[in-house]
């Protein structure tokens, strides 16, 4: 998560945060599953026995991006409206 934040800087938008929640859900389903053939015994240690990891995991990555989006969405745009609600955020916009 640190890296789609780090992706996403100040100026945040609906596209920076989208895309930093995929770009955070792909690095995570690599790292994971590039450790779990890596260090545990269900898979072969060999490029075939990688992809069968990979391939294993792929319905629990469409569950993990579509729960990372939405929720990414969620608490970017909670986040906006609450900070819109401030009193003082509303006298800046008010005085500008």
């Amino acid at each position: 998560m640190f890296l789609g934040g780090a992706i996403a800087g100040n100026s945040i938008s609906t596209w920076r945060v989208l895309g930093s929640s995929l770009l955070a859900s792909v690095f995570f389903f690599v790292a994971s599953n590039l450790t779990v053939w890596a260090e545990w015994g269900m898979y072969p240690k060999m490029l075939s026995g990688l992809a069968a990891c990979y391939y294993a995991a792929l319905p629990f990555f469409r569950n993990s991006i579509t729960s990372e989006t939405i929720f990414s969405l969620l608490i970017f745009t909670l986040a906006y409206h609450s900070q819109m609600s401030m009193p003082v955020t509303r006298m800046r916009r008010a005085c500008s």
